[in-house]
């Protein structure tokens, strides 16, 4: 590998540089830190926080918490909520395909001997049954109850991937993405005060929502909602919506859960009980008062562990700024990093050497 001036065009500039920070990092750091740290995402200081009241009551500034400044690590996000997701059985009712009175005629008559259906004058009679071949019959191997349906997931994890949800809509990028329409919020970190956990009519609630600017991405939800195209209709998922608003609640026995529950696409949650289900599709959340103050009682911070979950720390961020690549290829490390250089090989004559020479002899 040839030495590279810096007098010479940009692109051997750039190769230069890439050639020294690999040589400087070496072959397996390099690699570590291109599979490992470039995925990462560590979430910026997030601005200061936006708590509303009702009219006429102004905006006004809160204090961030640590949670919001936690990295984002969609890779394990992924993954727990992959397997969240299968925890539930999908077995089949040990009655199914069996609900009809159907027994075999036999043989002699130039039918196949799978059961075939006893019934008078209808388009049923004589039909075959039970078979998986057969019409309204049972599958092939059913599935069982005890099948390993369940994943079990690291508790340790399972929290990181929270700390990370939380943390992601704090930016409004990531937010938007998911097609949350929040251009009308006046911030992303609204806060409500907890005037809400007493509202209990569904009009007090859509008016709440209006005021805060989240009336759009409800109205998004609704242009939204359908029918299912296909066999899902028949097993309890006839409908399908996009996400709207989460509501997050801190206080025990709040009323917003009877507001909001009839509001189609948007969604409550208690703090204490938050599921990745919801917060990982891409809603965007707005906190009561109650329930924003609840988040270092439940996650801890970076210094002090939760109450609630024992012994959690939030995790501390390895990078402070995760662009590697700019970082590397800065003036500031190029200036102190050496090039890397054509190392010549020593050429030895073995007949020369006494050593060599005599196991020769």
């Amino acid at each position: 590998m040839q030495r590279f001036s810096k007098k010479k065009e940009k692109g051997n500039v750039e190769k230069t540089r890439l050639f020294c920070s690999r040589h400087f990092l070496g072959e397996r750091s390099w690699r570590k830190f291109l599979n490992e740290c470039l995925p990462h995402c560590i979430s910026p200081s997030p601005p200061p926080c936006l708590s509303w009241e009702p009219p006429p009551q102004q905006l006004r500034l809160d204090n961030i918490l640590d949670i919001m400044c936690s990295s984002i690590r969609p890779d394990i996000i992924n993954f727990v909520h992959s397997n969240i997701s299968r925890n539930s059985s999908l077995c089949r009712h040990r009655c199914v395909g069996h609900q009809t009175s159907a027994e075999s005629w036999g043989t002699g008559r130039a039918i196949s001997r799978i059961p075939h259906v006893l019934s008078d004058d209808t388009h049923r009679t004589g039909q075959g049954a039970f078979g998986n071949m057969c019409r309204s019959g049972r599958m092939f191997a059913p599935t069982k109850i005890w099948r390993r349906w369940h994943r079990k997931i690291n508790v340790n994890q399972n929290c990181y991937t929270m700390v990370s949800a939380i943390a992601a809509f704090t930016i409004p990028s990531l937010v938007l993405a998911r097609d949350n329409r929040v251009e009308s919020v006046p911030k992303l970190l609204l806060i409500i005060s907890d005037f809400i956990n007493d509202v209990e009519k569904t009009k007090e609630a859509i008016k709440v929502l209006k005021q805060i600017g989240a009336y759009l991405d409800v109205e998004k939800a609704k242009d939204n909602h359908g029918i299912r195209p296909s066999k899902g209709k028949m097993h309890n998922r006839h409908y399908i919506s996009r996400k709207g608003p989460l509501i997050v609640y801190g206080t025990k026995g709040a009323k917003v859960i009877k507001a909001f529950r009839n509001v189609l696409g948007v969604e409550v949650a208690n703090v204490e009980k938050l599921n990745l289900l919801k917060l990982a599709p891409g809603e965007a959340p707005w906190k009561t008062k109650s329930a924003f103050e609840k988040l270092d009682f439940v996650y801890g911070s970076f210094d002090k562990p939760s109450e609630k979950k024992k012994g959690y720390v939030l995790p501390r961020l390895k990078m402070v700024n995760s662009y590697l690549a700019r970082i590397i290829n800065s003036d500031e490390v190029h200036s102190i990093v050496r090039l890397d250089y054509k190392r010549a090989t020593l050429k030895k004559n073995p007949l020369s050497m006494s050593a060599i020479g005599s196991m020769s002899n």
